[in-house]
């Protein structure tokens, strides 16, 4: 699945297994795709955002979450697990960010961002890490690339960067889910 981005951005692609099913495909201002997937061996269907955020400190990145969640709120059904990630270009705490600012304008982008997460009742990836960031340009670096889910029958196993991926200011994010508490900690995505 590809959304081919706007301005200087690369875009957003989400790699599926082969068996995956995809449903009702959403593209967002040429920045983000949404839709739902149903897996074989999972029960319930998973509605995915990948989002690549503007990076402008202005009204248009918060508008682009209100649409991001608009959409979401539009494609998912109550009992879908959900999946937001990609690039936020929001750090959201202070210690999120090395050798650069982090004023007043990011903070009220952050708490923007983070109402959404509540609102969506969805969970950082990251939450148990403090230290990891994910964008890196000369001696500055900050956490930009998220992933947040909600899972009625996975729960997070890790979450971990790799810079080796590809060549880029940003590194891949590698997330591991397991079915349930109750099984071995096979991945599932």
């Amino acid at each position: 699945m590809f959304t081919p981005g706007a301005g200087n951005a690369r875009g957003c692609l989400t790699l599926l297994s082969h068996d995956a099913i995809i449903e009702n495909i959403q593209h967002v201002e040429d920045r983000a795709h949404i839709f739902r997937l149903k897996l074989p061996n999972i029960k319930n269907h998973i509605t995915i955002a990948n989002i690549y955020a503007p990076t402008t400190r202005s009204v248009a990145k918060l508008e682009f979450f209100s649409n991001i969640e608009r959409t979401i709120i539009d494609t998912k059904e109550m009992s879908d697990d959900l999946i937001i990630g990609g690039d936020f270009n929001t750090p959201l705490y202070s210690y999120e960010v090395h050798n650069r600012s982090f004023d007043r304008t990011d903070q009220k982008q952050a708490q923007e961002v983070s109402k959404l997460i509540e609102r969506l009742n969805i969970q950082d990836c990251w939450i148990n890490n403090k230290q990891t960031h994910t964008w890196t340009s000369r001696n500055c670096s900050s956490r930009l690339d998220r992933v947040l889910y909600d899972f009625a029958n996975l729960r997070l196993l890790k979450c971990e960067t790799d810079w080796t991926t590809c060549k880029s200011d940003h590194a891949a994010i590698h997330v591991t889910f397991s079915k349930d508490r109750h099984t071995d900690p096979t991945p599932t995505h």
